[in-house]
């Protein structure tokens, strides 16, 4: 079992990746509404934005009912990074903190 105050680190750690997860696909669903207005001089905003609602389609597709997206992103995107940090962290850095040393 690793020391309790590096434990508590390392989840405070993961706690701030799922924050950033969130925060970052919540501010490409903001650039893509700013976005919009330039779509015909920018000829990516479309396809960007379409690329942004997949998710909620395939979330309306399973419950029948159309989700907010700030907070499917936030949800499903701040697991997603905290998932991986959770990996990185707790699996692979082990308890060593993912020295390479062999002694």
């Amino acid at each position: 079992m690793e020391n309790r105050p590096i434990l508590k680190k390392k989840l405070f750690i993961i706690a701030i990746a799922g924050v950033i997860g969130a925060l970052l696909f919540d501010g490409l669903i903001v650039l893509a509404n700013i976005l919009y207005n330039k779509r015909e001089e920018l000829p990516w905003v479309d396809t960007f934005s379409w690329c942004l609602m997949i998710p909620g389609m395939v979330i309306s597709s399973i419950t029948g009912i159309w989700p907010d997206e700030y907070i499917l992103y936030a949800v499903v995107d701040g697991l997603l990074f905290s998932g991986i940090a959770a990996f990185w962290l707790l699996l692979v850095k082990g308890e060593k903190g993912g020295s390479n040393e062999n002694t």
